[in-house]
């Protein structure tokens, strides 16, 4: 189903051309923003192509149906990793506590990240049979990821809070509770 994917492709396009027409200031806050908004764009066409490709499974090789679904569950994850380490930028330096939790979060992303890429030959997020596309036993791992990850990014926003302002703080927590209800919808 399509029906999200389109409408975010173009949301997101406007935020790029915004952004790419603003000028900014080139640190590692924009340099991440636009890394997430690229990943996040490649996500959503990944996630329409395979979509497409998962709904007739005859007409297409089953490797190509492996490449498409590798890309687009590493694309998931990926997407919600690199807008932590967004929220990790706006909090600037960080104290000792967020560290430990936060190389915990991307200790666990590169063992999700494995998981997909094995999924080809484990079968653990997904399998593609000569019937077509199967989710694996271990599909609900990207939800687990997208949750943990918000979580932490929850965590990081409130030991940060007096540390930022008020406006960085409430989008944060806007946009980590519509990443949570996105996970609960799709």
């Amino acid at each position: 189903d399509t029906s999200y994917s389109i409408p975010t492709l173009m949301m997101l396009t406007v935020f790029l051309m915004q952004y790419v027409l603003r000028p900014r200031l080139k640190i590692d806050r924009t340099r991440i923003y636009m890394k997430l908004l690229a990943v996040d764009m490649a996500a959503s066409i990944v996630d329409i192509w395979s979509t497409l490709l998962d709904a007739n499974p005859s007409m297409f090789s089953s490797s190509i149906l492996q490449i498409a679904n590798v890309l687009f569950f590493a694309l998931f994850i990926a997407r919600t990793q690199i807008f932590l380490n967004y929220l990790i930028a706006l909090c600037g330096r960080l104290h000792t506590g967020n560290k430990v939790f936060l190389d915990v979060a991307r200790i666990f992303f590169v063992a999700c990240e494995v998981i997909v890429l094995s999924s080809p030959w484990s079968h653990a997020v997904f399998a593609v049979d000569p019937s077509g596309y199967h989710q694996g036993v271990w599909y609900n791992l990207v939800y687990v990821h997208l949750y943990v990850t918000a979580a932490a990014g929850f965590l990081l926003m409130a030991k940060n809070r007096n540390h930022l302002e008020k406006q960085v703080w409430v989008r944060a927590y806007v946009c980590l509770t519509m990443l949570s209800v996105g996970g609960v919808v799709r």
